[in-house]
Protein backbone atom coordinates (compact mmCIF):
# COMPACT_ATOMS: atom_id res chain seq x y z
CA UNK A 1 0.00 0.00 0.00
CA UNK A 2 1.34 3.69 -1.30
CA UNK A 3 1.58 6.62 1.28
CA UNK A 4 -1.47 8.01 -0.28
CA UNK A 5 -3.71 5.38 0.01
CA UNK A 6 -2.33 4.95 4.14
CA UNK A 7 -3.03 8.62 4.61
CA UNK A 8 -6.51 8.25 2.70
CA UNK A 9 -7.55 5.92 5.43
CA UNK A 10 -5.74 7.64 8.48
CA UNK A 11 -7.02 11.07 7.69
CA UNK A 12 -10.47 10.14 7.92
CA UNK A 13 -9.82 8.06 11.29
CA UNK A 14 -8.05 10.46 12.82
CA UNK A 15 -10.68 13.16 12.09
CA UNK A 16 -13.63 10.85 12.88
CA UNK A 17 -11.77 10.58 16.79
CA UNK A 18 -11.33 14.12 17.24
CA UNK A 19 -14.77 14.37 16.07
CA UNK A 20 -16.03 11.85 18.75
CA UNK A 21 -13.71 12.93 21.53
CA UNK A 22 -15.12 16.77 21.25
CA UNK A 23 -18.74 15.16 21.46
CA UNK A 24 -17.79 13.52 24.23
CA UNK A 25 -16.23 16.56 26.20
CA UNK A 26 -19.69 18.69 25.04
CA UNK A 27 -21.62 16.13 26.85
CA UNK A 28 -19.61 15.81 29.37
CA UNK A 29 -19.57 19.60 30.22
CA UNK A 30 -23.30 20.07 30.11
CA UNK A 31 -23.42 16.80 32.02
CA UNK A 32 -21.92 18.69 34.58
CA UNK A 33 -23.78 21.70 34.28
CA UNK A 34 -27.18 19.73 34.77
CA UNK A 35 -25.60 18.13 37.57
CA UNK A 36 -24.18 21.58 39.41
CA UNK A 37 -28.36 23.20 38.44
CA UNK A 38 -30.11 19.65 39.90
CA UNK A 39 -27.83 20.03 43.24
CA UNK A 40 -28.08 24.10 43.36
CA UNK A 41 -25.13 24.01 44.73
CA UNK A 42 -23.97 27.57 46.38
CA UNK A 43 -22.49 29.41 49.42
CA UNK A 44 -24.02 29.21 53.01
CA UNK A 45 -23.82 30.72 56.06
CA UNK A 46 -25.35 30.77 59.24
CA UNK A 47 -24.98 32.23 63.11
CA UNK A 48 -26.64 30.47 65.99
CA UNK A 49 -26.80 31.97 69.97
CA UNK A 50 -24.57 29.76 72.18
CA UNK A 51 -27.42 29.76 74.90
CA UNK A 52 -27.34 26.90 76.82
CA UNK A 53 -25.50 25.05 74.39
CA UNK A 54 -22.52 22.52 75.43
CA UNK A 55 -22.66 19.69 73.44
CA UNK A 56 -22.00 19.01 69.36
CA UNK A 57 -23.68 16.69 67.08
CA UNK A 58 -22.24 16.59 63.62
CA UNK A 59 -22.58 14.63 60.78
CA UNK A 60 -21.15 15.55 57.16
CA UNK A 61 -21.84 12.60 54.55
CA UNK A 62 -21.15 14.39 51.86
CA UNK A 63 -18.57 17.13 51.87
CA UNK A 64 -15.02 18.61 53.43
CA UNK A 65 -15.48 19.07 57.15
CA UNK A 66 -13.48 21.98 58.94
CA UNK A 67 -14.93 22.37 63.12
CA UNK A 68 -12.83 25.14 64.46
CA UNK A 69 -12.51 26.60 68.28
CA UNK A 70 -11.88 30.32 67.57
CA UNK A 71 -11.13 33.38 70.10
CA UNK A 72 -12.52 35.32 66.94
CA UNK A 73 -16.44 34.28 67.41
CA UNK A 74 -19.17 34.41 70.35
CA UNK A 75 -21.64 32.45 68.31
CA UNK A 76 -21.76 29.29 66.40
CA UNK A 77 -21.03 29.86 62.69
CA UNK A 78 -21.14 27.99 59.68
CA UNK A 79 -19.99 29.01 56.59
CA UNK A 80 -20.02 27.08 53.75
CA UNK A 81 -19.04 26.80 49.86
CA UNK A 82 -20.47 24.89 47.33
CA UNK A 83 -23.05 22.96 49.03
CA UNK A 84 -26.71 22.17 48.61
CA UNK A 85 -28.74 24.18 51.15
CA UNK A 86 -31.65 21.32 51.29
CA UNK A 87 -29.16 19.14 52.31
CA UNK A 88 -27.99 21.25 55.34
CA UNK A 89 -30.21 20.59 58.53
CA UNK A 90 -28.93 22.30 62.08
CA UNK A 91 -30.61 22.51 65.46
CA UNK A 92 -29.68 23.73 68.91
CA UNK A 93 -32.09 22.07 71.31
CA UNK A 94 -31.58 20.15 73.99
CA UNK A 95 -28.03 21.92 75.15
CA UNK A 96 -26.90 20.06 71.27
CA UNK A 97 -26.08 21.91 68.34
CA UNK A 98 -27.29 18.70 65.81
CA UNK A 99 -25.76 19.54 62.35
CA UNK A 100 -26.89 17.61 59.32
CA UNK A 101 -25.85 17.76 55.79
CA UNK A 102 -26.65 14.52 53.88
CA UNK A 103 -28.71 13.92 50.31
CA UNK A 104 -31.45 12.54 50.45
CA UNK A 105 -31.78 10.88 47.05
CA UNK A 106 -29.55 7.57 46.03
CA UNK A 107 -28.28 9.47 42.12
CA UNK A 108 -27.27 12.83 44.55
CA UNK A 109 -24.44 10.95 45.76
CA UNK A 110 -23.02 9.82 42.38
CA UNK A 111 -19.83 12.10 41.04
CA UNK A 112 -19.26 13.07 37.71
CA UNK A 113 -16.14 12.00 36.02
CA UNK A 114 -13.77 15.18 37.04
CA UNK A 115 -16.34 16.52 39.60
CA UNK A 116 -15.17 14.37 42.45
CA UNK A 117 -12.70 16.38 44.00
CA UNK A 118 -14.98 19.56 43.60
CA UNK A 119 -17.19 18.43 46.61
CA UNK A 120 -18.36 21.25 48.62
CA UNK A 121 -16.50 22.42 52.34
CA UNK A 122 -18.31 23.24 55.45
CA UNK A 123 -16.54 25.08 58.45
CA UNK A 124 -17.81 25.19 61.78
CA UNK A 125 -16.66 27.80 63.93
CA UNK A 126 -16.92 27.36 68.14
CA UNK A 127 -16.56 29.39 70.23
CA UNK A 128 -12.69 28.98 72.34
CA UNK A 129 -14.89 29.65 75.42
CA UNK A 130 -17.58 27.42 75.49
CA UNK A 131 -17.12 24.73 78.14
CA UNK A 132 -18.13 21.91 75.85
CA UNK A 133 -19.30 18.51 77.19
CA UNK A 134 -19.96 15.71 74.71
CA UNK A 135 -18.37 16.04 70.91
CA UNK A 136 -19.26 13.86 68.38
CA UNK A 137 -18.19 14.51 65.00
CA UNK A 138 -18.97 12.04 61.82
CA UNK A 139 -17.36 12.35 57.98
CA UNK A 140 -18.06 10.75 55.14
CA UNK A 141 -16.52 11.49 52.08
CA UNK A 142 -14.52 14.01 51.71
CA UNK A 143 -11.53 15.76 54.32
CA UNK A 144 -11.96 16.30 57.49
CA UNK A 145 -9.83 18.90 59.56
CA UNK A 146 -10.38 19.51 63.61
CA UNK A 147 -8.48 21.58 65.59
CA UNK A 148 -8.17 23.53 69.18
CA UNK A 149 -10.87 21.47 70.49
CA UNK A 150 -11.69 21.05 74.46
CA UNK A 151 -14.44 19.27 75.64
CA UNK A 152 -15.30 16.18 78.60
CA UNK A 153 -15.53 13.08 76.04
CA UNK A 154 -14.69 14.00 72.15
CA UNK A 155 -16.11 11.14 69.52
CA UNK A 156 -14.75 11.10 66.15
CA UNK A 157 -15.33 9.21 63.07
CA UNK A 158 -13.57 9.43 59.81
CA UNK A 159 -14.22 7.88 57.06
CA UNK A 160 -13.09 8.74 53.29
CA UNK A 161 -10.50 11.17 52.71
CA UNK A 162 -7.44 12.67 54.20
CA UNK A 163 -8.46 13.14 58.28
CA UNK A 164 -6.66 15.92 60.33
CA UNK A 165 -7.05 16.21 63.96
CA UNK A 166 -4.60 18.74 66.25
CA UNK A 167 -4.48 19.88 69.48
CA UNK A 168 -7.36 18.33 71.52
CA UNK A 169 -8.24 17.86 75.33
CA UNK A 170 -10.63 15.92 76.84
CA UNK A 171 -11.37 13.23 79.39
CA UNK A 172 -11.79 10.86 77.49
CA UNK A 173 -11.14 10.65 73.20
CA UNK A 174 -12.42 8.18 70.92
CA UNK A 175 -11.41 7.72 67.41
CA UNK A 176 -12.55 5.65 64.81
CA UNK A 177 -10.84 5.48 61.56
CA UNK A 178 -13.10 3.28 58.49
CA UNK A 179 -10.88 5.06 55.64
CA UNK A 180 -8.42 7.15 54.68
CA UNK A 181 -5.38 8.78 56.20
CA UNK A 182 -5.41 9.96 59.67
CA UNK A 183 -2.72 12.49 61.25
CA UNK A 184 -2.94 13.20 64.93
CA UNK A 185 -1.28 15.80 66.45
CA UNK A 186 -0.93 17.32 70.10
CA UNK A 187 -3.79 15.35 71.46
CA UNK A 188 -4.17 15.25 75.48
CA UNK A 189 -7.08 12.56 76.81
CA UNK A 190 -6.98 11.14 80.51
CA UNK A 191 -8.24 8.25 78.72
CA UNK A 192 -8.53 6.98 74.58
CA UNK A 193 -9.51 4.81 72.35
CA UNK A 194 -8.32 4.04 69.13
CA UNK A 195 -9.57 2.17 66.32
CA UNK A 196 -8.01 2.24 63.26
CA UNK A 197 -8.59 0.34 60.25
CA UNK A 198 -7.28 0.76 56.66
CA UNK A 199 -4.82 3.41 55.22
CA UNK A 200 -2.11 5.32 57.19
CA UNK A 201 -2.62 6.60 60.81
CA UNK A 202 0.47 9.01 62.45
CA UNK A 203 0.24 10.40 65.82
CA UNK A 204 2.59 12.83 67.00
CA UNK A 205 2.68 14.51 70.63
CA UNK A 206 0.11 12.19 71.69
CA UNK A 207 -0.43 12.18 76.19
CA UNK A 208 -2.59 10.01 77.61
CA UNK A 209 -2.83 7.89 81.03
CA UNK A 210 -4.82 4.80 79.53
CA UNK A 211 -5.01 3.60 75.72
CA UNK A 212 -6.99 1.09 74.01
CA UNK A 213 -5.79 0.28 70.64
CA UNK A 214 -7.56 -2.04 67.91
CA UNK A 215 -5.22 -1.12 64.64
CA UNK A 216 -5.32 -2.72 61.46
CA UNK A 217 -2.90 -0.67 59.06
CA UNK A 218 0.28 1.18 59.19
CA UNK A 219 0.64 3.25 62.26
CA UNK A 220 3.59 5.71 63.75
CA UNK A 221 2.61 7.09 67.45
CA UNK A 222 4.39 8.88 69.65
CA UNK A 223 4.11 10.52 73.18
CA UNK A 224 3.53 9.49 76.55
CA UNK A 225 1.19 6.81 78.17
CA UNK A 226 1.33 6.62 81.75
CA UNK A 227 -1.05 4.12 82.81
CA UNK A 228 -1.53 0.47 81.50
CA UNK A 229 -2.99 0.00 78.10
CA UNK A 230 -4.01 -2.75 75.71
CA UNK A 231 -2.67 -2.85 72.24
CA UNK A 232 -4.49 -5.24 69.38
CA UNK A 233 -2.92 -4.64 66.03
CA UNK A 234 -4.09 -7.20 63.26
CA UNK A 235 -2.38 -6.06 60.57
CA UNK A 236 0.41 -3.29 58.65
CA UNK A 237 3.36 -1.64 60.66
CA UNK A 238 3.04 -0.70 63.72
CA UNK A 239 5.89 1.41 65.77
CA UNK A 240 5.15 3.30 68.75
CA UNK A 241 7.94 6.03 70.23
CA UNK A 242 6.90 6.45 74.30
CA UNK A 243 9.34 9.32 76.10
CA UNK A 244 9.78 8.34 80.06
CA UNK A 245 11.78 5.57 81.76
CA UNK A 246 12.62 2.35 80.27
CA UNK A 247 12.03 0.43 83.69
CA UNK A 248 8.63 2.15 84.16
CA UNK A 249 7.10 0.28 80.97
CA UNK A 250 6.19 -3.89 81.24
CA UNK A 251 4.89 -5.59 78.01
CA UNK A 252 3.11 -8.68 78.16
CA UNK A 253 2.95 -10.08 74.29
CA UNK A 254 -0.34 -12.55 74.79
CA UNK A 255 0.84 -13.24 70.75
CA UNK A 256 2.82 -11.51 68.08
CA UNK A 257 6.42 -10.26 68.39
CA UNK A 258 6.76 -7.56 70.30
CA UNK A 259 10.31 -5.06 70.30
CA UNK A 260 11.12 -2.62 72.60
CA UNK A 261 14.06 -0.38 71.29
CA UNK A 262 15.13 -3.25 69.20
CA UNK A 263 15.06 -6.48 71.53
CA UNK A 264 12.56 -8.97 72.26
CA UNK A 265 10.16 -8.08 75.15
CA UNK A 266 10.13 -9.08 78.27
CA UNK A 267 7.44 -9.20 80.78
CA UNK A 268 7.88 -7.41 83.75
CA UNK A 269 4.63 -7.11 85.88
CA UNK A 270 6.00 -5.28 88.55
CA UNK A 271 6.25 -2.32 85.95
CA UNK A 272 4.74 0.88 86.96
CA UNK A 273 2.69 0.82 83.32
CA UNK A 274 2.24 -2.31 81.75
CA UNK A 275 1.15 -2.94 78.56
CA UNK A 276 -0.98 -6.31 76.93
CA UNK A 277 0.15 -6.96 73.65
CA UNK A 278 -1.55 -8.32 71.05
CA UNK A 279 0.41 -8.34 67.01
CA UNK A 280 3.36 -7.47 65.90
CA UNK A 281 4.23 -4.24 67.46
CA UNK A 282 7.80 -2.32 67.96
CA UNK A 283 8.16 0.09 70.83
CA UNK A 284 11.20 2.60 71.28
CA UNK A 285 11.74 4.01 74.81
CA UNK A 286 13.79 7.55 75.31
Amino acid sequence: MNIKKKLKIIIPAVILALGIILIITGLAKGALNDYKKTLDLSPFEAKLPVGNTYNLDIDISLANINVICSNDVSDFSIVADDVTKDFIQYTTTNNTLKLRYETQKWYQTIFLPGYRNNIGTINIYVPAALNLKDVEIKSGYGEMNISYLTAERIFIECNGEDNHIKNLTCQYAEINNNGGNVNGMNINAANADLNLISDTAVFSNFTTQSLVLNNDGDLKLSGMITGSSTFKSDGGDVNVTLYGNKSDYGFTAIEGDVSVNGKEAAPDDNAQYVFEIIGDIEFNIK
